[in-house]
């Protein structure tokens, strides 16, 4: 083999490693961004506005929102809720089971402002709730996102924060370590004449 066709394939084997250790940097950028969203969609903005994110685990609002969808939503006054709104709330006062139904209907009873509500997929109205059992309003839903993270613990649990802080950590380490990297000569041995 010539020297010309040696240097000819190294310049080849080295441009081949260019491409793969560019490749591994976005993918490893796009790990960290991946990372970052997340922590922010699934705790930060929720809490920001003193809410909280929750899993949709029934199709009783489909098409709106459909089983696996992680949804966000935040306090409000009785007063701001309007008939079309969506709300999570308790359906028995003091229970931490939630319900995420639409707003069908608003009035005034013997306790003070009272909802009636519906899932967008059910036939038939809720019972009829007072406004200390609404948790909150529907802000935003990030599309399946809730079944994996349903199968590491769900939103409430400090999982999703350890893990995302993780992946952050993990992918800040291997964007700005030290690379062990090969020089594009070093194991070839020496050009012979």
């Amino acid at each position: 083999m010539s020297a010309e066709t040696r240097l000819e394939t190294r310049t080849r084997r080295d441009r081949r490693s260019a491409r793969r250790i560019t490749f591994w940097a976005v993918v490893r950028g796009a790990g960290l961004a991946l990372a970052i969203c997340l922590v922010l969609v699934v705790k930060v903005v929720p809490f920001l506005f003193g809410g909280n994110s929750l899993i949709v685990l029934t199709g009783s609002m489909q098409p709106t929102l459909n089983p696996g969808d992680l949804i966000a939503i935040r306090p409000v006054a009785a007063s701001e809720i309007s008939v079309g709104d969506i709300v999570t709330f308790q359906p028995t006062s003091d229970d931490p089971t939630l319900i995420t139904h639409r707003v069908v209907s608003k009035g005034v009873g013997p306790e003070g402002i009272v909802f009636t509500t519906q899932g967008d997929n059910n036939d038939a109205a809720d019972a009829q709730i007072v406004a200390a059992q609404v948790q909150g309003i529907y802000m935003y839903r990030v599309p399946l996102i809730g079944f994996p993270l349903n199968a590491i613990g769900g939103v409430g649990s400090g999982t999703v924060v350890i893990l995302a802080a993780l992946l952050i950590a993990y992918a800040v380490y291997a964007i700005f370590a030290p690379g062990r990297r090969r020089s594009p000569s070093a194991g070839t041995g020496k050009a012979q004449p």
